[in-house]
């Protein structure tokens, strides 16, 4: 079924004495979800499970928790294969700041299989870059400009490598969905897994009853955070900031691509600055910095003309034009800092109806640029694995969906380990720190990069 033609099946408004809870339902207290202790008698009679109703409680197969590119495209692949989904994300609104994704010939397999059609609509707001270039923090060039080093990946793996911008990926994504699918202003406090369903409790007091949880919600997921209790991600010790603007003309000429780097063969970089133009319409850039403080004592996210100062201030000593002509051109409005920060691998994603995708399951460093890549391929195979099984049919037997999401780990788990195992090979490093082996995306085996950039979810591939 075609994701524009669905429709989102809602069912009837849940009923707060029917739920079927074992436990008592999450609660929110000072920002963090948790389940609260199991309720007991109370004057002879069961003590029912405590939700707070906000506007209609939704029933649906699966509710998607976060509505970045792995959410959205979660609940496009499975509407395809037709199971009424709805995602819920936290923002109250889609703000157009800066963020540069790049799409390798993996990810863009996996999209293309959910959909050739939304795969033909992303590449058209994307850009393989042609060229590229490096240069010091003088602006003196290391090399004449070439070809980008991944120019050749198309004719080799059938797709190319393109940049797109974040928000202009998510709003393809979201296009292609039926109105109605996308809640935004729902931040997700807790759910509890009832047997035949789960129930999930918002911020704004909002309900959904689900068949089927999927935790799409970033490196700092709520649902990973109740699922697998294994703490907060960590702080890599690298910060970012990441800025967009609209361009008549390719302010990178005569290059699609530049990068502007401290390090010497000695040692370094211990910060990095990468601008890209994308289709004569947009140029965005990322600067990557050193920096040991907690990412979270930085200026609030709605304080860009701080952040682009403290950009400005960190690259001061760098002379380089081309920077310094980017940084001019971004209205601080768009300017997003992220601090870096990665997980260890864990061996189950899953719990009852619960599982997770992407980042909240394996987030990993951005060197790769296999974040939302490993996400496309997380996605599209849970939901061949879910079809393959009954599709909505499946959904109606726990132990059924249990073992499908089983069946999802041993096809994702080893490949995405390897993957967040390299990625933290940190291509930052101080000056006087000499690169180890093995540092960079560029010093893999032909072998490694054939395995990473190839994706089948059919065939379960590792390394020997």
């Amino acid at each position: 079924m075609h994701a524009a033609t669905c429709s989102a099946r809602l069912g009837p408004s849940v009923s707060l004495t029917n739920l079927g809870c074992k436990r008592g339902l999450p609660h929110h207290r000072g920002g963090s979800a948790r389940l609260l202790p199991r309720q007991g008698r109370i004057k002879g009679r069961n003590t029912k499970c405590s939700m707070s109703r906000g506007g209609d409680d939704a029933e649906v197969d699966v509710a998607v928790i976060g509505g970045g590119p792995g959410g959205l495209a979660a609940a496009f692949a499975l509407i395809a294969k037709g199971l009424t989904v709805r995602v819920y994300e936290r923002s109250k609104a889609v703000q157009q700041v800066g963020a540069l994704l790049s799409l390798f010939p993996n990810g863009l397999e996996a999209l293309h299989k959910i959909d050739p059609t939304t795969y033909e609509a992303v590449l058209g707001k994307a850009e393989p870059p042609s060229s590229s270039v490096r240069m010091d923090p003088r602006g003196t060039l290391l090399g004449p400009p070439g070809p980008h080093p991944f120019s050749a990946m198309e004719g080799k793996y059938g797709h190319p490598f393109v940049n797109i911008i974040w928000y202009e990926l998510t709003d393809v994504l979201r296009s292609r969905l039926p109105p109605g699918t996308v809640h935004l202003g729902h931040r997700c406090v807790g759910f509890e897994d009832a047997g035949a369903h789960v129930a999930v409790e918002f911020e704004n007091q909002a309900t959904v009853k689900a068949r089927m949880v999927i935790g799409a919600d970033g490196v700092r997921s709520v649902v990973r955070s109740m699922l697998l209790s294994d703490g907060p991600p960590t702080y890599t010790g690298i910060m970012s900031w990441r800025g967009v603007f609209d361009s008549d003309a390719d302010i990178l000429t005569p290059s699609r691509q530049a990068s502007v780097t401290s390090g010497t063969d000695k040692g370094g970089p211990d910060k990095l600055f990468l601008a890209v133009d994308i289709q004569a319409r947009k140029t965005a850039w990322v600067a990557f910095v050193l920096q040991a403080e907690d990412p979270s004592e930085t200026p609030k996210l709605s304080d860009g003309a701080a952040h682009l100062d403290r950009v400005r201030s960190l690259f001061s000593d760098w002379e380089a034009p081309l920077l310094h002509r980017v940084l001019d051109a971004t209205d601080s409005a768009r300017v997003l800092p992220l601090g870096i920060f990665e997980r260890s691998p864990a061996d189950t994603w899953s719990g009852g109806r619960v599982t997770l995708v992407g980042d909240a399951a394996h987030a990993m460093q951005p060197w790769l640029g296999q974040g939302t890549n490993s996400t496309f391929e997380d996605v599209h195979t849970l939901a061949e694995l879910l079809a393959a099984a009954g599709g909505p049919k499946v959904l109606g037997d726990r132990s059924a969906v249990v073992s499908v999401l089983k069946e999802y780990e041993s096809r994702r788990i080893p490949r995405t380990k390897t993957l967040q195992s390299w990625s933290q090979s940190t291509v930052l490093r101080p000056l006087d720190q000499p690169p180890p082996p093995r540092a960079t995306q560029f010093m893999r085996s032909a072998e490694e990069d054939d395995w990473m950039y190839t994706y089948d979810h059919a065939v379960l591939t590792s390394l020997a």
